[in-house]
């Protein structure tokens, strides 16, 4: 039996953004480093945002459809199954529309097992937003605070 991801080999074409940061007292937060990237790189095009902590297996062309369907930004999102996993993660509510309502980081007594995964679309429209968001002086770490 064929392994299927051995069997085709793609290309990967990146590039690798180093922030400078030495430690924790000047790193720029995960927004700070997404405007960074946006900045140095001059990219203008739509984004695909996977955080270096993730681990998953599942292939993504079903999230790009639909990222692209909905042409707004995205967050990928896992149902844990376990109230008291989800205390590791964030928690997260969402409406009808998909849209979220309610987010919290390690919650002590959490409402939902759905939590965001650091996995992110941000459409080509949207990126004036970001750095609008980091000049206007907003927290780049914690963008709820």
């Amino acid at each position: 039996m064929a392994d299927n991801y051995h069997a085709r080999q793609t290309k990967l074409d990146f590039t690798i953004v180093n922030d400078g940061s030495t430690d924790d007292t000047n790193k720029l937060g995960a927004i700070g480093d997404l405007n960074f990237v946006l900045q140095k790189e001059g990219l203008d095009d739509d984004l695909i945002v996977v955080a270096g902590d993730n681990l998953f297996s599942q292939k993504l062309d079903g999230f790009g459809v639909f990222c692209r369907a909905k042409d707004a930004p995205v967050l990928a999102v896992y149902d844990v199954g376990s109230l008291e996993q989800i205390k590791k993660y964030n928690s997260i509510t969402v409406d009808e529309a998909g849209k979220i309502t309610f987010f919290e980081e390690k919650p002590k007594q959490p409402v939902s097992t759905v939590t965001g995964i650091a996995l992110y679309y941000y459409p080509r429209s949207s990126l004036p937003l970001i750095k609008q968001y980091v000049a206007e002086g907003n927290n780049p770490t914690n963008p709820d605070v």
